[in-house]
């Protein structure tokens, strides 16, 4: 992988990822990450990249 995969991945995250707190909650905020979001956006990415990525392979993968 290159330094552009890794930004990539990074920004993918960053986009589907949001912070959660707890009303009165005296713990941390939760960073929660939008599950469905991110397999959408690293499919649309990938399926950029390479033709022949196969999106249902890859989400059943992740589903595993």
């Amino acid at each position: 992988m290159t330094k552009k995969d890794y930004v990539m991945l990074a920004k993918i995250i960053r986009n589907n990822t949001f912070t959660i707190q707890a009303q009165g909650a005296i713990l941390d905020p939760i960073n929660v990450i939008n599950r469905n979001g991110l397999l959408t956006d690293l499919c649309c990415t990938l399926e950029h990249d390479n033709p022949n990525f196969d999106r249902i392979r890859f989400i059943e993968a992740c589903n595993d």
